[in-house]
């Protein structure tokens, strides 16, 4: 029986029992002298005293030696964590192949679902889309649709395809797959044949242009109610500009859009406005090329008159702003003007004071203008925008002016009435003075017209010619000569006759002259004046 320890000791002795030296016990070793020296590393329970006698610790509550239990877990539950991190990591490579050829769940691109697809079947995705693809072009008054080969619109779908897998790392799939992936910023679209786009877009805006209203620029132009020329306001059309309109599509083809509106751009807007610098300027030149108002007198009379009216015929205005006047115009006016005024020569009616309407042309009496110098003149008055009356210059001159066509002597004038045989002198309208006569024979008929008085020296001698013109073929000396046509043709006294009027000029007339008795002659050559009209009718 092993010894007792007292008890008041702390320690209880235990006495291991006999045991062969050098051999190991559940509480240490054994020396060879039987005594235990060393313990293990589960017996810190237990203590030795100095003499070398192992004590047991009092237990703070039950305990049990454990060590071979616990060796055992520990191998088992490295075993089912190998187990473990063997599938989390076959699983993981998994995954790797998986999404090395398939997107992410939760995937979308343009608001398709492409989760778990393949590369492949994404490209097939996105071709049916570009088969598929038309888009609608409308606002400002069309509307119509292009088909996707209309378009001209070109993927490649394949590069895209690849690129969008591309964006994600299979390697990091245990946090990808659980979240959202928009690729739509992936989609890249190009218009490889801009031609068939452009072409397309033409034919409808030309197709809608052909019934549309066209704008129209600011211009200038002469405004009848203002009596100007005026900047006239552009005026907004409906007509759309191609160009605009191919951008806005072309935009919209390359964003893949379905529709596309056009706003007022594309509608095609003046190029000049009224408030343009260049088209005032433009008017202010015209306005003063048409500022002459001028009122061309003839014997006190107006006329003609030349204002804008006219003028603004002979305004032309370039599309570069450049104003011009047609002078060949103006002069072709003042030609007409001229021969509408004169009178010398030209065939006019009038009323005798007996009632006897006469028409008598020919003669070198009436109004006779210079052409040339009148161009100048007006010409020049145009140029200043002259405003008033001017008188052109004048070569002869007739008692008044009444317009062509009409009596321009007055109401003093010698009437010599060859059917009648019969001459009157009106002075002031009243006859002072009359006469039978004898005229030229026929074959020398006296020249009708309207002449007047060039000489009125009484006495002279007459002579005849040869058709040289230097022959004399006769004389005659008279008292009272009164030339009027030239000093060829006259009124004078003859003495040698004795019967006047009547038939007599048929067979023995004169060489021209008008034969007066010589009382009637002298009469006369005391009450006419040089320049006094003569007019010689049938």
């Amino acid at each position: 029986m092993a010894n007792t320890p007292p008890k008041h000791s702390k320690h209880a002795k235990v006495d291991g029992g006999a045991h062969a030296p050098g051999r190991t016990s559940s509480f240490g070793t054994v020396s060879p002298d039987g005594n235990r020296r060393m313990v293990s590393a589960f017996d810190s329970r237990y203590s030795t005293s100095p003499e070398g006698t192992l004590y047991a610790q009092p237990p703070a509550g039950r305990q049990f030696n454990m060590a071979p239990q616990k060796s055992k877990g520990r191998r088992i539950a490295l075993i089912v964590l190998a187990v473990i991190v063997g599938l989390l990591l076959a699983a993981y490579l998994a995954g790797v192949a998986v999404f090395s050829s398939l997107f992410y769940p939760q995937t979308k691109m343009a608001g398709q679902d492409l989760s778990m697809m393949s590369v492949q079947q994404v490209e097939q995705l996105l071709q049916q889309r570009l088969d598929d693809y038309s888009i609608q072009v409308k606002g400002q008054g069309v509307d119509f649709t292009l088909t996707g080969r209309q378009t001209g619109i070109a993927q490649d779908v394949a590069s895209i395809a690849r690129k969008m897998h591309d964006t994600f790392s299979p390697w990091a799939w245990p946090a990808e797959v659980f979240a959202g992936h928009d690729l739509s910023h992936n989609l890249e679209y190009s218009l490889g044949d801009m031609d068939t786009l452009s072409t397309a877009v033409n034919s409808e805006v030309e197709k809608f242009n052909a019934t549309a209203t066209a704008p129209q620029d600011a211009y200038v132009a002469y405004n009848e109610e203002a009596g100007e020329y005026q900047v006239m306001p552009s005026v907004m059309g409906n007509t759309l500009n191609g160009e605009a309109v191919l951008e806005a599509v072309a935009q919209a083809v390359a964003e893949f859009s379905a529709a596309v509106n056009l706003d007022a751009d594309v509608v095609q807007q003046p190029k000049v406005l009224v408030n343009d610098e260049g088209l005032h300027a433009t008017a202010d030149e015209a306005n003063k090329l048409i500022s002459a108002d001028l009122a061309l007198m003839v014997g006190g009379t107006e006329a003609a008159h030349l204002g804008k009216e006219q003028l603004k015929g002979w305004v032309s205005l370039a599309e570069d702003g450049t104003v011009s006047f047609d002078d060949a115009a103006l002069d072709a006016w003042v030609e007409a003007f001229v021969e509408n005024s004169e009178t010398v020569g030209t065939e006019r009616t009038y009323t005798r004071p007996d009632g006897k309407k006469i028409t008598v042309s020919g003669g070198d009496y009436g109004w006779y203008i210079h052409t040339s110098n009148t161009k100048d003149m007006v010409r020049e008055a145009v140029k200043n925008g002259t405003q008033g009356q001017i008188e052109p210059p004048i070569n002869r001159k007739a008692a008044e002016w009444n317009g062509k066509g009409k009596a321009d002597w007055g109401d003093s004038y010698i009437d010599v009435d060859i059917t009648e045989q019969h001459a009157r002198f009106y002075k002031d309208g009243k006859i002072i003075w009359e006469t039978d006569f004898v005229s030229g024979k026929d074959g020398n008929e006296t020249p009708l017209g309207v002449f007047y008085i060039k000489t009125n020296n009484g006495a002279s001698v007459l002579k005849g010619y040869e058709e040289d013109g230097k022959t004399i073929t006769y004389e005659a000396p008279v008292e009272y000569w009164m030339p009027f046509d030239g000093n060829l043709v006259g009124l004078h006294d003859c003495d040698w006759r004795t019967e006047f009027g009547g038939d007599i000029y048929h067979k023995n007339g004169s060489r021209g002259c008008i034969n007066l008795p010589t009382k009637k002659a002298k009469e006369l050559h005391e009450l006419i004046w040089v320049g006094l009209p003569v007019i010689t009718h049938e």
